[in-house]
């Protein structure tokens, strides 16, 4: 299969792009380690934070609170700060991990000192104004407040179905290992994107309550739509340098945007306009291989 068919396949399924808006967006990020309860989760919630700022970093700016900081204030001030850091254009994540509770009218997340509710949580992130967001919430319970958190341009992961589910989740262990492999990377173009990293983590949920043979005492929920944001970096075939790197995206994204407007377009003028972008590609990374 040549280059660009390659490319022209990965566009036409939308797996090509896994971003969202122009050129000259950002990616902002806040991490949230939870109190555990005790030394063994703290340090659990700790890690996995860890590995999932170290793979956002590859692409932008993470803010992380650890499992021994992070309080109701801190978290707050946080979300205010990252509300402060973006504009419009740009790619909000904020990621929660950790153990949750629902008393049959209140979720809480807990943290040191009083614990944040459901509703403070919506409250706070109704700060973010950008196009594109993410919110993970990778707690026991978390499912309780998942229409709550729901808004315009979000997309929204939770580690439960529910707020019933409330044994502690391995959500957030399998949401960070999924960041640091290439299998996440379905559709093989370099990044892997929310959508393939919550795939990632239903497959491997599965797998361990069949291998533990037990009853999955979770289901992850999702917003019912596309979430192409990019989450992290993955091994290609080809390592291209950077200025070809940067222009390669640039040029991915100008095709995100246009498909964003393929209903408003005469059928012919989108296809031509793809095309375009689909040859500029091509060419850009046949130029590039070839070089010594």
């Amino acid at each position: 299969m040549s280059r660009l068919s390659r490319a022209l396949r990965h566009a036409l399924i939308g797996g090509l792009l896994v971003t969202t808006g122009n050129a000259f967006t950002a990616t902002h990020a806040l991490v949230v380690a939870g109190f555990g309860g005790d030394a063994d989760y703290d340090q659990v919630f700790n890690q996995e934070a860890e590995t999932i700022a170290d793979a956002l970093s590859e692409l932008g700016s993470v803010n992380v609170l650890a499992a021994g900081e992070a309080n109701r204030d801190s978290l707050a001030a946080a979300i205010r700060d990252l509300a402060a850091s973006t504009e419009t254009d740009d790619t909000a994540i904020v990621v929660m991990l950790g153990h949750g509770s629902y008393d049959s009218r209140n979720y809480r997340y807990h943290l040191r000192g009083p614990d944040p509710t459901g509703v403070d949580l919506a409250d706070w992130l109704s700060s973010l104004r950008t196009d594109s967001q993410l919110v993970v919430l990778a707690t026991s319970a978390s499912g309780a407040v998942f229409e709550a958190l729901a808004a315009d341009n979000r997309i929204v992961f939770t580690a439960t179905k529910n707020g019933q589910e409330q044994i502690s989740t391995v959500f957030g262990r399998y949401f960070a290992e999924g960041l640091t492999l290439d299998e996440t990377d379905t559709d093989k173009n370099g990044a892997i994107s929310a959508d393939e990293a919550f795939a990632y983590v239903e497959r491997s949920i599965e797998a361990h309550f069949e291998a533990d043979r037990r009853l999955a005492s979770e289901h992850a929920l999702r917003t019912e739509v596309e979430a192409p944001m990019r989450l992290a970096r993955v091994a290609t075939t080809t390592d291209y340098d950077i200025g070809t790197r940067t222009a390669l995206e640039a040029l991915e994204d100008e095709v995100v945007a246009l498909r964003a407007t393929k209903n408003s377009m005469p059928p012919g003028e989108y296809l031509e306009k793809l095309q375009e972008l689909l040859i500029e590609i091509a060419i850009l990374e046949a130029e590039a291989e070839a070089q010594p």
